[in-house]
């Protein structure tokens, strides 16, 4: 059985990566969008949910500090939601739980932490930051796949999954929650044509785009692309698959098989509860209420990590 304090440690090192990881693709992806966009004046449109997930204050219309907004979001050590800072915790709750980790595991983090510390951005250009985010992805890829085949499948390995499920379960919602507030609500052709585009930029921040389209094929539309994103149960990295994966690796690590058990501990009782939720959505609670559901979904969800951490961490 882990000690609390090495649960603690390797449920934050899954926390930190995802969210370092989502946080690098979603810059990446609207910034390269606010450069594609199809009207001059949306440029600003397509970069406000960079700004509004960072916590970036830019007076409006200053065009000439896109590649700060870059910065801030990427490298800025004093912004706690930056990607670079949410990695030096990765490194510091790996090197605290050392002694549980593949040596495979902890070098590849350790490696790409002094790349990181090293990193240095001697002039603005947004290559330079373009390429930082390709490596950052290609190291999170691979630091998720040693956590996969350099662990055993026991209470190390899913306490480091839980994290991770949790987590993208979180920022999914976030990147959901700060896309579709900029949607436009006109039915005018240039409103129509700025829909698709955010539409597609959501899809592919969080890597479901030929998903999307494989399954409904055509013009996306918002209230299933929204329903899409929460709802499939097969995708991995919808909220249903995330919630439910979380969900089946807490009954693992708490051995819960039966409803009497569950309502003795309430973070495995409130975790099977929303995967429940979730399950049964349909696309009609979703109509004219995808916000509310949103931001309920993450402040439960929020919730159910504060409860975990308090009681067993």
């Amino acid at each position: 059985m882990l000690l609390s304090r090495v649960a603690n440690y390797l449920f934050w090192i899954g926390r930190y990566l995802e969210r370092a990881e989502y946080s690098s693709r979603f810059i990446h992806t609207h910034y390269e969008s606010s450069l594609d966009a199809p009207f001059k004046d949306n440029r600003r449109v397509m970069l406000n949910p960079i700004i509004e997930m960072f916590g970036i204050g830019l007076n409006s219309g200053d065009f000439k500090s896109e590649e700060n907004i870059l910065n801030k979001a990427m490298l800025n050590m004093d912004n706690t939601a930056s990607v670079s800072f949410s990695f030096s915790k990765v490194r510091q709750n790996a090197l605290n739980a050392r002694n549980v980790l593949s040596t495979e595991l902890w070098e590849v983090i350790n490696r790409y932490y002094h790349y990181l510390e090293n990193f240095e951005v001697k002039t603005n250009e947004s290559g330079q930051l373009f390429s930082f985010m390709k490596t950052f992805s290609e190291h999170a890829a691979l630091i998720r796949s040693l956590i996969n085949s350099t662990l055993l499948h026991d209470e190390t390995w899913a306490t480091i999954r839980v994290g991770i499920y949790l987590e993208r379960a979180i920022q999914i919602n976030k990147v959901l929650i700060s896309t579709i507030g900029e949607i436009p609500r006109g039915k005018s052709q240039k409103d129509n044509q700025l829909t698709y585009y955010m539409l597609q930029t959501l899809l592919k921040s969080i890597e479901a785009e030929d998903i999307y389209k494989k399954l409904y094929p055509g013009i996306p539309n918002p209230l299933l692309v929204v329903y899409f994103i929460i709802n499939n149960n097969i995708f991995p990295r919808s909220i249903n698959y995330n919630i439910n994966k979380a969900s089946e690796l807490v009954n693992r690590l708490f051995g819960v098989n039966n409803l009497s058990l569950l309502r003795e501990q309430p973070f495995v009782f409130d975790i099977n509860k929303l995967a429940s939720e979730v399950n049964y959505l349909t696309m009609q609670d979703l109509e004219n209420k995808s916000m509310e559901f949103l931001e309920k979904n993450i402040q439960k969800i929020e919730n159910i990590t504060l409860t975990l951490e308090r009681d067993y961490l």
